[in-house]
C-alpha cells in the first residue's frame, strides 16, 4: 500500500496498490502537528488494506476538520 497526495506521480509510477487523497506534499500521512488529521489519514488507509485485492487507486475522503472542530473553532 502507498500513500500519496499527487495522483499524476501515482499514474505515471503504478505502484500495485495506492490510497490517494488531496494533500499537501511533504507531509503525505497528515498536516504537521495535527495528531488527529494524521490518525484520520492512516487509520482510513489502513482500512482499505483487506478488501484491496486487487491493485488500482483508491481515493480517500478524510476531512480536514470533523464538524465539531470546525463548530468549536479548532484548527
Amino acid at each position: 500500500m502507498t500513500l500519496a497526495v499527487v495522483k499524476e506521480v501515482v499514474e505515471s509510477v503504478r505502484p500495485p496498490r495506492v490510497a490517494f487523497y488531496e494533500g499537501a506534499l511533504g507531509s503525505v500521512a497528515g498536516k504537521p502537528n495535527f495528531a488527529e488529521h494524521q490518525r484520520r489519514i492512516l487509520d482510513e488507509s489502513l482500512r482499505l488494506i483487506e478488501p484491496m485485492d486487487q491493485p488500482g487507486i483508491r481515493k480517500l475522503v478524510v476531512e480536514l476538520e470533523s464538524q465539531v472542530e470546525l463548530s468549536r473553532g479548532e484548527r
